[in-house]
């Protein structure tokens, strides 16, 4: 049985949500279920719930764009081909909030003494200025930011190949591949890499800054919060869609400011890590305050040097991805058995809804046996939010009527004929 407090709604809820609490505890590490009110305990299970995926069309969609990126994901370099290449060299990452236009002046002048790393939406707004950064890195499995990397580029686009086959084609310049750490991942018969961060692209252009190896890191534009009207910086919010949701969350300087869930959910898993790390500066000047980084100023932070007798980070790069030997794959047989264990999933869901009607047909003829799941389950594991047998019974439904759809688009790829 599983808690959830609150409105259940159509794409937010997911039959394996167990699954995702116990994924990663440390997501849960500033709860004591004892003592933390109902609101903070709720909160706790809808962030998990948002981070590790809770849409079964959004996964529908993701796959899909894998199926038919399949080729393409092949031959590309995946990000573990980059793994430690700088060591204790810091990162400077830039993220497009609304401060981010004040930090261009001084980053310009340290694109030789750091790597690099923005995310899609700042890409052309860093280029304008006349900073290549070294990587861009791209989640987003719809459509919606693939016009901010458009065009030929120097920086290195890093892609979770979830997204849009189109940036395959619209961003002219090198590309590699990362998965995120969820389970299609693991279908795919070759290895390129994980990063493995839930959130934002910015927690995920953090995620690259770890695997490279880079210390200390540096934030800039990481806002998450409104400044006025605007959320982004200007000239990327031409690329951003419509915001919702509003709460507040701990500012900056001080006091609290204005943002949205999705932001405040990046800004945790910032201070998880940088709590974690103790080598995060945020040095956005402006939005949200990240616990667990030393807040300072831009061009006070004393970064260390190049180190001598390196080479320069794209060259670096460029020898890393040069000898890349793409892996021989027997599509036919990948095919087969990806079909094979959908079906098995889906009868997986027919077996749950069978279950669930003889489960709920026991539990409401007999008293007895839901005063021991009250004793035994409820109280003991402060599960006082009981989700009802409809409700399960709609997962089954959706989670089976998605994997159909997923096992007709794996089907038929044309990357299989």
């Amino acid at each position: 049985m599983i808690i959830i407090r609150g409105e259940i709604t159509e794409q937010k809820d997911f039959v394996d949500v167990v699954q995702w609490l116990l994924k990663d505890f440390r997501y849960l590490d500033w709860l004591n279920a004892e003592t933390d009110t109902p609101e903070i305990l709720s909160d706790a299970v809808r962030f998990i719930l948002q981070n590790y995926g809770s849409s079964p069309y959004d996964s529908y969609v993701g796959l899909k764009n894998m199926v038919d990126s399949a080729e393409l994901i092949r031959i590309t370099p995946g990000v573990d081909e980059l793994e430690g290449l700088f060591i204790q060299i810091p990162a400077i990452i830039a993220l497009s909030g609304p401060s981010l236009n004040k930090q261009l002046p001084y980053l310009k002048t340290m694109q030789d003494k750091a790597v690099i790393i923005c995310a899609d939406t700042a890409l052309k707004v860093l280029e304008r200025e006349g900073i290549t950064p070294h990587f861009v890195c791209k989640k987003e499995r719809f459509d919606n930011t693939t016009a901010a990397v458009e065009g030929k580029h120097k920086s290195v686009l890093v892609l979770c190949p979830v997204c849009n086959p189109d940036v395959f084609t619209r961003y002219e310049g090198r590309k590699v591949i990362a998965y995120r750490d969820y389970a299609h991942f693991n279908w795919m018969p070759f290895k390129k890499g994980f990063i493995r961060k839930p959130g934002t692209v910015g927690n995920m252009c953090f995620g690259l800054a770890e695997l490279l190896g880079c210390s200390p890191i540096v934030l800039i534009g990481a806002d998450h919060a409104f400044s006025g009207n605007q959320t982004h910086a200007q000239g990327a919010e031409e690329y951003i869609g419509k915001q919702q949701g509003h709460c507040r969350i701990k500012g900056y300087y001080g006091g609290l400011v204005d943002s949205k869930p999705e932001f405040a959910d990046a800004v945790r898993i910032f201070a998880l890590d940088s709590q974690r790390r103790k080598d995060v500066y945020n040095a956005t000047e402006g939005g949200a305050y990240i616990e667990g980084t030393a807040h300072k100023k831009f061009k006070s932070i004393n970064l260390p040097p190049w180190p001598v007798g390196a080479a320069n980070a794209f060259d670096m790069i460029d020898y890393m991805l040069s000898d890349y030997d793409p892996p021989e794959v027997d599509w036919d047989a990948l095919k087969k058995d990806t079909v094979k264990r959908l079906d098995k999933i889906i009868y997986q869901c027919e077996r749950g809804l069978e279950g669930l009607c003889t489960m709920g047909a026991v539990v409401e003829t007999d008293p007895y046996i839901w005063n021991m799941l009250i004793i035994h389950v409820i109280q003991p594991y402060h599960l006082v939010w009981m989700i009802d047998k409809g409700d399960l019974c709609e997962w089954f439904t959706v989670v089976r009527d998605a994997t159909r759809m997923v096992r007709e688009v794996m089907k038929d790829a044309m990357v299989y004929k």
